[in-house]
């Protein structure tokens, strides 16, 4: 493990399944980052805000730090935050939309300059 700088780990199916830490995982974690490991765990989730996944991976006991959190949602402001003027449509849950409020979310009878769609569960 000398040689491993840092590890990026995938969230939902790999730390925790079905609601529930997945063995071990809480302690390879601390161990990983008491070796002096940089951690970044990803998730393809985008029904949920940044936030929310932080906090429900606390809640099972990970010690993990929000800036060691990469989600759809976060790539997407980061993308929009080079375009502040465009006018954007959200098809997602409230919570997503939530994480959107600076940039210009329009209503559908306007024309969008880009429509993001997310998991919207049984809502359409």
């Amino acid at each position: 493990m000398k040689q491993i700088k840092g590890i990026l780990a995938d969230i939902d199916g790999t730390l925790y399944f079905k609601g529930s830490p997945i063995s071990g995982t809480i302690e390879a974690v601390e161990k990983l980052r008491k070796k002096g490991i940089k951690l970044l765990f990803f998730t393809n989730t985008d029904s949920k805000s940044p936030r929310t996944v932080f906090n429900t991976l606390n809640e099972y006991g990970f010690s993990i730090k929000e800036s060691e959190i990469f989600t759809p949602i976060i790539a997407l402001k980061e993308f929009l935050a080079e375009c502040p003027d465009k006018k954007i449509y959200l098809v997602t849950t409230e919570e997503v939309k939530e994480e959107f409020q600076k940039f210009r979310q329009i209503k559908s009878s306007e024309v969008p300059d880009f429509v993001i769609i997310g998991d919207f569960h049984d809502n359409w």
